[in-house]
């Protein structure tokens, strides 16, 4: 079954205001006793329609859980142009309701880290990363604050985003973060970003790009052939 929130979930993960989505009600030939929404699919089956396109015109039938609301304000025996409106109004009201309230006590955590994190709590260049990579970076803050252990929080990070960081931990002295692939400056200071968060200040590390020498079980970094000593 396809739910009003289903849309709104969507424009969220896709980084777009949910104010452009648009809720038409169905037409009486096309409401359907079974789905609350037609499903965002049958919009755009061959996946060429752009996401704005689809906001554009989302078709729902209010009356499966929302009857007594909608019955009031759409009146077949009323030609009242704002009526429209204000159903698109009320459901997207009722679409946020329902996503709230599918949220967990860890969602809504997560949700407050993740402002803290747009608002320049941890600084300036949470800029960089995407709405994806942000919750990532909750999630592991709030692990960090129940199990205080950066290494531990580091690795559980970059197997979430920016996967292709190698992270070797030498004596428990010193971090070596290892990336196979040429420099890249917005990658760069995102790294910079994360070591701020989660690295004590106190503890020394080296960030290697592409060519280096010495990392445990990277292979590339032992060829001699590639370096002169």
């Amino acid at each position: 079954m396809s739910w009003i929130w289903h849309t709104l979930i969507k424009a969220i993960q896709l980084e777009y205001d949910p104010s452009v989505i648009n809720y038409v009600v169905s037409d009486e030939n096309r409401l359907s006793p079974y789905i609350e929404q037609i499903p965002l699919a049958l919009y755009d089956p061959e996946n060429i329609v752009s996401p704005e396109e689809i906001f554009n015109r989302v078709e729902v039938n209010p009356y499966l859980r929302f009857s007594k609301i909608f019955t009031r304000i759409l009146n077949p025996e009323r030609d009242e142009p704002n009526d429209e409106i204000v159903c698109d109004l009320v459901t997207h009201v009722l679409a946020d309701i329902d996503r709230i309230c599918g949220m967990s006590k860890r969602d809504f955590q997560l949700v407050l880290i993740v402002k803290d994190l747009d608002s320049g709590c941890f600084g300036d260049d949470i800029s960089l990363f995407s709405a994806v990579e942000k919750k990532a970076l909750a999630q592991v803050l709030l692990l960090f604050y129940k199990i205080p252990d950066f290494i531990q929080a580091l690795l559980v990070l970059f197997s979430l985003i920016m996967r292709d960081v190698y992270l070797t931990n030498r004596d428990n002295t010193e971090l070596v973060f290892y990336i196979p692939r040429p420099f890249d400056e917005s990658d760069d200071m995102k790294l910079r970003f994360i070591i701020k968060i989660f690295v004590p200040i106190d503890f020394t590390y080296v960030i290697h790009w592409q060519y280096t020498y010495g990392v445990i079980d990277r292979p590339e970094t032992i060829r001699i052939d590639r370096f002169v000593l």
